[in-house]
């Protein structure tokens, strides 16, 4: 991902999403749909906050080492 430069400050953007796809029936079956989604997004966040965390990780054992 391409850093991002404000105000001479550098920022890695992220971005996460979550998502669910059907046709819903009822009021119930929209919320569940939602909270669905929602389970995803964070699903999807957790998996790239612990893919950032070993790169980083990789990357100081490799200074360390090397």
């Amino acid at each position: 991902m391409k850093q991002v430069k404000i105000l001479d400050l550098k920022f890695d953007i992220h971005i996460s999403a979550g998502y669910v796809y059907g046709q819903a029936q009822t009021p119930d079956e929209v919320y569940e749909m939602i909270r669905e989604a929602d389970r995803m997004l964070y699903q999807s966040k957790d998996t790239m906050s612990a893919t950032r965390s070993a790169a980083g990780l990789r990357a100081i054992i490799s200074l360390l080492f090397n």
